[in-house]
């Protein structure tokens, strides 16, 4: 067998064999490559670094499927696809090394899974109360360019930081900045503890293709020792792509959009390893969060209809509501989550129901609104109060808002205690909770089996709020002290 050409990141080898899809392949100067065609007469092996390598490279190809094992010294580093450490602050350890998993293992069957009934909290108001997420679910965040697709699962992260939550962030073909930035932030929230930045260069075509599947090997690693992990792939769009340039060059039909016909199966094969699963196979959970960047608000492309068909649902972004100001700009209308809410408390699922009917007869009073027709005293009574709860699910910098200032703001916005929209409720119970008075209130407020006799109490304590000599205006919360300081 000898290499016969080398061309965009593919060696050809010709000879007999007995090779088969994603054997590794090391070439002299530890290049790695992976077999992604096999015939009897050739070998087609995808590389990272195709230009250190000739005609003459010795290489040897190794028996057996591809397997990776998650070890712990990943946790709070940025690393690459086979463990290398690119950027750490923290010391090397030896770490523990997880069970070996097969990259193209296969998906747990119906009966070694458990029910999806346990909250996936973000922390982020819209999604915990109107379009949940459960561990072990696959939920699709998809939208343009700059409209917080990326700041949805980093919050995500922060929220969940101090709980028992593994995480592996797989960053496919973003720019060495971009990564930088997302481990500034998660150090900065002190949320690296528990996170493996996997890392695959836009210049790497090997790293790009295998990225997804070494970040679920590491997630099954880590799952089969009863572990709750929450992989995110940043974003699908990349790896398509690079699918579709691999696919083309070693002569796969192409279809739609000039992607292989298997771009579904390269997807779900993927995806249908989350879940929530039975201790026979180790239990433990793993939930997924696929990115997907679109252009032009276009969700009939291939990529996006087939993801959506893949996963439980989808938090849809609008760079309309970006415009507008709302970040992340969350399309609640057009979101959905498949898992509802059984994943959801009895407190979440009572506001829910009341938000899901706040917000429906909102976006219906818009219409006489937006075509200037005279409105009723009651539709702007329904418009002041669906802006007032459009606006608190606006977001201010990373840290999630806790559930219990969810629960108490849609008491508050149900009450109508609040009637002008410029008031930012969260910034009132920010003022609450560090005013002794306030304290009294929201403690016994929790603390009690019968919330609506608060209703009144509410409505006077914050009134005076208001009217502490502008108290409202000057108070800056540590949010808006975050996002001022940059």
């Amino acid at each position: 067998m000898k290499i016969i050409s080398i061309k965009d990141s593919i060696i050809t080898i010709q000879g007999e064999n007995g090779h088969y899809l994603n054997q590794r392949v090391i070439f002299e100067n530890n290049i790695e490559g992976n077999v992604i065609k096999a015939s009897s007469e050739k070998t087609l092996v995808l590389v990272d670094e195709s230009k250190r390598i000739n005609i003459n490279s010795k290489y040897k190809i190794y028996k057996g499927e591809r397997t990776f094992s998650f070890n712990t010294n990943l946790f709070g580093k940025i690393s690459d696809i086979f463990g290398n450490i690119l950027f750490s602050e923290k010391k090397e350890i030896k770490g523990i090394n997880y069970p070996q998993v097969k990259l193209d293992s296969k998906a747990p069957i119906f009966s070694e899974r458990s029910p999806v009934n346990q909250p996936l909290e973000t922390g982020i108001f819209p999604i915990d109360t109107l379009i949940p997420i459960g561990l072990g679910q696959r939920e699709l965040i998809i939208g343009d360019r700059d409209t917080g697709k990326t700041s949805i699962a980093l919050s995500t992260i922060i929220n969940n930081k101090n709980k028992n939550l593994k995480v592996i962030y797989v960053s496919i073909g973003q720019k060495q900045s971009s990564i930088n930035k997302i481990y500034k932030i998660l150090t900065d929230h002190n949320a690296m503890k528990n996170v493996a930045l996997i890392m695959a260069k836009p210049e790497l075509k090997l790293s790009q293709y295998l990225s997804p599947y070494v970040g679920m090997a590491y997630a099954e690693s880590l799952r089969m020792k009863n572990e709750d992990i929450l992989i995110v792939f940043d974003d699908l769009s990349k790896h398509a792509n690079i699918y579709r340039e691999m696919s083309l060059n070693i002569d796969k039909p192409g279809g739609r959009e000039a992607y292989p016909s298997d771009l579904f199966y390269a997807h779900s094969k993927l995806l249908e390893k989350s879940g929530k699963f039975i201790k026979k196979i180790g239990g433990g959970s793993i939930t997924a969060l696929p990115i997907s960047e679109t252009i032009d608000s276009d969700f009939s492309t291939l990529l996006s209809t087939n993801l959506i068909s893949i996963t439980d649902g989808q938090i849809v972004l609008d760079s309309s509501l970006a415009k507008d100001g709302s970040y992340p700009a969350i399309n609640i209308g057009k979101s959905v989550s498949r898992t509802g809410s059984t994943v959801q408390n009895e407190r979440i699922k009572e506001i829910s129901k009341d938000l899901s009917t706040i917000y429906a007869k909102y976006i219906d009073a818009r219409k006489y609104d937006l075509i200037s027709l005279e409105i009723t005293k009651e539709i702007k009574n329904i418009l002041a109060k669906g802006e007032i709860l459009m606006n608190s699910f606006k977001k201010l910098g990373y840290e999630g808002t806790p559930i219990n200032d969810m629960y108490l703001i849609s008491k508050i916005i149900s009450w109508n205690i609040i009637n002008d929209s410029n008031i930012d409720i969260k910034k009132l119970l920010f003022i609450a909770s560090n005013d002794k008075t306030g304290k009294i209130l929201l403690s016994n407020f929790y603390k009690s089996k019968n919330k609506n006799i608060y209703k009144e109490f509410f409505r006077d304590y914050l009134s005076s709020l208001l009217g502490k000599e502008n108290k409202y205006k000057a108070r800056k919360t540590p949010l808006e002290m975050e996002v001022k300081n940059g």
